[in-house]
């Protein structure tokens, strides 16, 4: 068992991230109440979820590497207390301007606590079973602040009004500000150091340099601000771009919408030419691009919540306007997820640490996730929730679960402790990254679907195009699992390499060794 500060630490960091899934679903089920309150137009109506996730994608990197450098524990309180201040704020909203600013500014805090929080975790559990396990926890809180969320905006909009609704993140963040503050320990912002040094693993966990944590360190704590600009510009546009082609006036055609997506690729591939070969500071440690299979797990980090995302996203459309259920009745449609969630969440620290290839993992979290698309994407109008929606809920935040904890664990714990958080912002980049992708692409396949019928709002016509998405989500799950296979091809030839380079070392040690014998006689 972990020392009572820690466990204390832990439900803090916990809280944060499921603070931060509860505010950008809440305001989900909330948003028609609010536009006719705020007179937001229909055209507009999506835009407080996408200032969240513009702010949220575009500064994880940023915040991830400032955090590395400057101090994790700092970075999460800050970014605790900004969120909290902003919550207010949009408890107060009285126009559409003022709630869209407040919801960016928490998705902002939210980039600089989530990577923060995640090398905090990864750091203080000083076994593989706790680390394991407390990952886990924290990625659990994603689909249960999902959850939440939803039904806790259906609740206090329909009871007491939706600006109550954002009460419950701000006492969330108090508290978890107050035990972070006193219970996360110094030790959790070990700082980068010069590469002629020692290793981040033979750190000196000394009183001294516990209480030397908090000091930024003078040679090494740099900011790339070439990267820096380039990797935050290029993810805020992107991310802008495919969010708010949804809801322009020519779809994706647009033209700031076109010049949006051109601009900000143009800066990520710079920030990556800039970044891995030029930058004498990386925002990204170059190492990192070296992982044996990195980049195949940052892609299915992708595919992977591009498959969920899309899931949860068109089911909550299907209870609404095909099954025609009120919010609160949609919202608690999707209790399962949290209660199944929540157990697989908690057996993922058991299971990784029994399970030496993580390939397994990913191949049978993917079987799961394809399984409850393709059966949810044969659901039409008079099919009963509890026939096919409910074992699709079932199976696919399982299988997601197991993806999704697999891929953090992996991603963060590959690095050096110094380096935890910045893994932690490209795994939550990645993840933002495959959120924005798959409306991009599931919008014209409904919008296609449901042209060829009379009455396109019909239920019979928005159940034939979300049938669509959720065949597209099942192939994605599918490509999730190949890319499992390709993951697991690499680790076998990278543990080959390394194996064949550890035996030439002992064989040339044996020779020292004989050569040392014959001199001496």
């Amino acid at each position: 068992m972990p020392p009572p500060r820690t466990t204390l630490a832990t439900a803090a960091l916990c809280v944060t991230q499921f603070v931060v899934t509860y505010a950008n679903s809440c305001i989900t089920a909330a948003l028609p109440t609010a536009a006719r309150e705020l007179n937001i137009s229909e055209a507009n109506l999506q835009w407080p979820i996408i200032t969240f996730s513009i702010a949220f994608g575009g500064f994880l990197i940023l915040f991830g590497r400032i955090a590395d450098l400057f101090g994790k524990k700092r970075t999460t309180l800050v970014g605790l207390a900004w969120s909290l201040c902003w919550c207010l704020v949009a408890s107060f909203s009285r126009n559409e301007i003022m709630l869209d600013i407040a919801m960016a500014m928490q998705g902002l805090g939210a980039a600089m606590s989530i990577p923060a929080a995640m090398g905090i975790i990864s750091i203080i559990h000083t076994t593989e079973d706790a680390r394991n396990a407390a990952l886990s926890i924290f990625g659990a809180m994603n689909a249960l602040g999902a959850v939440s969320g939803i039904l806790m905006g259906a609740v206090f909009t329909q009871t007491v009004g939706w600006r109550n609704m954002f009460y419950v993140p701000l006492g969330l963040e108090a508290t978890a500000f107050v035990i972070g503050a006193l219970a996360i320990p110094s030790t959790a912002d070990f700082k980068i150091e010069p590469e002629d040094s020692k290793p981040a693993d033979d750190l000196d966990e000394s009183p001294e340099n516990q209480n030397a944590a908090d000091v930024p360190h003078q040679e090494s704590g740099r900011v790339n601000v070439v990267g820096a600009v380039l990797i935050t510009a290029g993810f805020t546009l992107l991310t802008f771009a495919l969010s708010g082609g949804a809801i322009a006036p020519n779809g994706y055609g647009s033209s700031y919408i076109v010049v949006a997506f051109l601009f900000g690729a143009l800066c990520l591939v710079g920030f990556l030419t800039f970044d891995i070969k030029f930058a004498k500071n990386p925002l990204i440690p170059r190492a990192f691009w070296k992982a044996p299979g990195m980049p195949v797990l940052m892609v299915m980090t992708i595919t992977a919540e591009m498959s969920f995302f899309s899931l949860v996203t068109y089911c909550t459309f299907f209870f609404q306007r095909v099954y025609l259920d009120t919010p609160l009745i949609a919202a608690l449609h999707f209790l399962p997820i949290a209660v199944t969630g929540a157990f697989v969440a908690s057996m993922c620290g058991f299971i990784f640490t029994r399970v030496s290839n993580l390939s397994y993992v990913f191949t049978f979290g993917s079987c799961c996730l394809l399984t409850a698309c393709a059966l949810f994407g044969t659901t039409d109008v008079d099919t009963s929730y509890w026939a096919r929606p409910f074992p699709s809920l079932i199976l696919a935040v399982g299988g997601f679960e197991l993806i999704f904890n697999s891929l953090a664990i992996k991603i963060v714990t590959g690095a050096p402790p110094s380096e935890r958080s910045i893994a932690g912002a490209i795994f939550n980049a990645c993840s933002q990254l495959g959120e924005a992708l798959t409306l991009s692409i599931a919008i014209p396949l409904v919008t296609g679907a449901v042209e060829r019928f009379e009455d396109p709002t019909s239920p019979q016509a928005l159940a034939a195009g979300y049938s669509r998405v959720l065949f597209l989500d099942a192939g994605l799950a599918g490509l999730t699992g190949l890319l499992a296979c390709v993951f697991w091809v690499q680790s076998a030839s990278a543990s080959r390499k390394q194996q064949s380079q550890q035996n030439d070392e002992v064989l040339q040690n044996k020779e020292y060794d004989i050569v040392d014998v014959g001199e001496q006689k």
